[in-house]
């Protein structure tokens, strides 16, 4: 791929990096500052119109792995994911 299609996609990352943390952000329960992936899903979807795709992952758990220096996560009581930003 060409420097300039590269710097592209780093653009494009940097971008939905921070549309994820806004989300993040959003939706983070009050009491905990933890938010649910699936609310996190759903807001990047309704408010941002991006999708699991265009991050590049199937589910959004692995969005948040991958960027573990931007996003602190564990497992919920009930067997999703929770999440907060580091």
């Amino acid at each position: 791929s060409s420097a300039a299609s590269d710097v592209y996609k780093r653009q494009v990352d940097t971008y939905h990096l921070a549309l994820v943390k806004e989300a993040v952000e959003n939706t983070q329960h009050a009491k905990t500052g933890l938010s649910e992936t699936v609310d996190v899903g759903t807001y990047l979807h309704r408010i941002f119109n991006i999708t699991k795709k265009q991050l590049g992952v199937s589910k959004l758990y692995q969005y948040f792995k991958y960027h573990d220096q931007h996003f602190k996560m564990q497992k919920a009581p009930d067997g999703g994911f929770l999440v907060s930003l580091h």
